[in-house]
This record gives structure tokens, sequence and C-alpha cells, in this order.
């Protein structure tokens, strides 16, 4: 079950998540057309007098990325980027999301000083990126490809962990050190001495991020960690994203997938044809549907039953999640059992 081909999950996941919070729901439904007037008749009956809206993180200001006026022309004269301008802060939870082609795979190469810009300057922690050795690079941001099994070269997990210490020349003691305190943090100690390969997907992911947690960045990068994966696996990858995060880590997560994103998320923004397009709180950000259907992206479906209410309705607050809906109906919002949501996975 691929989670893009399954939107509609999600919506009736809206709707298990009222009814196991006490909320009468007579039917379970499909489709949005028949879920809006369903919360609108929950709605009439359910009036809540208390109830407020997460507020918006501070702003933050220490800039840890900095982007002025970048472009980048690819040798074939296709206009990947054109005159981005963007801060990332330190210890921000960012999505960058937009269609395929819209330049956020570009962006982020230039983080890594992967590619080089036409136009334009790009800093990390202050220091100009295209100037930046391997292991100076390595020492602030990490990269969790799409596939991680690409990212895969040694025969055992430890080795794994470890490979990129011992190739940039840390002391043995220092990558056994780093390489065991990873392998906790990851909850792959018991793992080893095993093949990385051997290991369910979700592990093996986390195995790369281990190895990039070991050389200590302070940003951590997911190149569209859910594509492909079903609910359990995208979850899981998310999970460690938001464990990041909480740590202190500043964390970046490229998609074009957006209804996963508002548990986790912070900051957004959004490109399109090589530009910034929007770039505000994720609140703000997927209520923007206009902005986002023009870029070929959906809201979540929380967003759009919060719309579609706001429109019989004005005082109905812009809610962005499954838990904001269910808090919103329910007069005393309960702790959601997460195993109603099992049939999800």
């Amino acid at each position: 079950m691929k989670i893009h081909k399954n939107r509609f999950i999600y919506l009736q996941g809206i709707f298990y998540s009222l009814s196991y919070s006490g909320i009468s729901v007579p039917d379970i439904p499909v489709k949005m057309s028949d879920a809006i007037p369903l919360l609108k008749d929950i709605s009439n009956i359910k009036k809540r007098n208390h109830f407020s809206l997460k507020s918006s993180p501070e702003s933050k200001v220490d800039s840890i990325v900095s982007v002025k006026g970048l472009s980048h022309v690819y040798p074939d004269g296709t206009e990947a980027l054109n005159g981005v301008s963007l801060d990332i802060f330190k210890g921000e939870y960012l999505v960058i999301v937009g269609q395929n082609g819209a330049g956020k795979t570009t962006l982020v190469k230039h983080f890594l000083n992967l590619l080089q810009p036409t136009d334009g300057i790009v800093k990390i922690n202050g220091i100009n990126a295209k100037e930046m050795s391997v292991s100076e690079l390595a020492r602030n941001i990490g990269y969790i490809s799409q596939n991680p099994d690409n990212q895969i070269f040694n025969n055992t997990v430890g080795d794994e962990v470890g490979f990129a210490l011992e190739n940039l020349g840390y002391d043995p003691e220092e990558v056994r050190m780093r390489t065991s305190e990873s392998l906790e943090a990851m909850g792959l100690t018991k793992f080893r001495d095993q093949h990385p390969l051997s290991l369910p997907k979700g592990d093996r992911a986390r195995v790369i991020i281990a190895a990039i947690l070991a050389m200590k960045p302070e940003i951590i990068v997911f190149d569209e960690p859910t594509t492909g994966q079903d609910y359990r696996g995208a979850r899981q990858i998310l999970e460690i994203s938001r464990d990041l995060h909480q740590r202190g880590k500043t964390v970046i997560v490229i998609t074009h997938h957006l209804y996963l994103m508002s548990d986790y998320a912070e900051r957004v923004v959004v490109m399109g044809r090589g530009t910034i397009l929007l770039d505000d709180d994720i609140r703000s950000a997927f209520h923007a549907t206009d902005i986002l259907k023009n870029t070929y992206l959906t809201a979540p479906q929380a967003v759009i039953l919060s719309q579609e209410l706001q429109k019989f309705n004005s005082g109905f607050p812009s809610l962005l999640t499954t838990k904001e809906i269910v808090d919103y109906f329910h007069s005393s919002p309960p702790e959601i059992d997460k195993s109603c949501l099992t049939f999800l996975e």
C-alpha cells in the first residue's frame, strides 16, 4: 500500500479517530464530498467553548544556511534555479515542497557542494559552501537520499557507521566511540555485525542515519523520505526526523507529499519553476491552497475539511491535523489511542 495512491485512507483515519474519541459517526466516508456534510452535522451538534490552535514557533535569528541570489543553469541550458534567496535557522524543522522539477533537490545539492552556483552564493555557518572541504561539509550537514540502499558500501552495520570517520582520518578510538554511540542512538547495537542489506528497509535507513550522526553534523537533510514507503515505513522515518529535531538538529525535508508533514514540520518553503513561491509557517502555508494547487500540490485532508467548514461557519478555525479536528469536536479531548489507527498499517 503506497501512500501516494491512498490519500482517502487519511480521510477515513480522521473519522475513525473521531469515532474512537466518543463522537457518533454514522458512516466512515471514503470521498471528500461525503465527509464535508458529515462534519457539518457533527459541527451543529458539538459546540466547542474552549479551543486554541497550537501557536507558531518563535522566529529564530541564528542563520545556519544562507542562500543569496542563487541561480543554476544546467549544461543543456535548463534553468533549474532563478534568483533564490533563503535563510534556514539553527534548530528549525523545515520542509521544502514542490512538484517534480520545481528545483528542490537542485537547491539542496548546492548546500552539499554537489553543484556550483551559476550565480549567487550559499553559506553554511557563514562559510561559502564551495570553499568547504568534504570533511568540513560532513561535519556540518548530513544527507539521507530517497533510497538509502544507494549509500551502503560495507559488509557490516558497524563498518558502515564508522566508514566516513575512518576515511576522514579520525583516531581509531574516536571512530569506535562515535560508532558505538550512533548505533545505540538508532537502536542498532544488536545488528552491529550483520550485513546492512540483510535488514528491513526501515532499519537500513537507520544505518545511514547512524553513519551521519557519527559525524555529528548540525543539519540533517531527508530527500523524499516518504516516496515509495507504506504508511508504517513513512511514519518510522519521520519519527526519526522528529527525534533528531528534538535533540537540537536542524532538519530539512524535501518532498512533494504534504499530507504526512503536518505533524512534524514548523516551516514550509514552496518551490515552483526554480523560484520560491511561498515561505511561511506550516499552518499558513498549508492553508494557502491556491498557491499549492498552482504547483500541483494537494493540501492535507484536515486542511481541506477545515476550509470547507469555514464556508458555512466563518468562525471555524484553520485546522491542520487529524488531532486538531478531533480536539475541536470533542468537549474534553482525550489522548487518542494510536492502536485505533492500526488499520492504516
